[in-house]
């Protein structure tokens, strides 16, 4: 990695690791106990950092390990948010005002 602030994404990635340890979802094995038939997933590490808009200053790392290349997360929705829309589509008489509406999920 050429990042001039990799210190810092080094403490974020250890972070990210040590976390499902200390919870015990993960376990570490040796290579050689995995049967050859399991299949390994490939990982990627996603690596951002937020800044603040006036400065440009970062104020906050982030890394996170992903299965393949791909963000893992499960978007929520909630009760009122569906009967929200339902009733704008009754209130449209069955037509969605704005055929372009895509909900936006914020991941970091």
């Amino acid at each position: 990695m050429k990042v001039a602030d990799i210190d810092k994404f080094r403490e974020e990635m250890i972070k990210d690791i040590a976390t499902p340890f200390k919870q015990q979802h993960w376990e570490l094995k040796d290579i050689n106990q995995i049967p050859p038939s399991t299949q390994l997933l490939d990982s990627v590490w996603d690596m951002s950092c937020k800044r603040q808009i006036t400065k440009g200053e970062v104020y906050k790392y982030k890394s996170c390990l992903n299965d393949n290349g791909m963000d893992m997360y499960a978007p929520v929705v909630t009760w009122f948010e569906i009967r929200s829309i339902l009733t704008i589509v009754l209130l449209h008489k069955g037509k969605y005002p704005d055929s372009r509406f895509f909900p936006c999920i914020p991941t970091s």
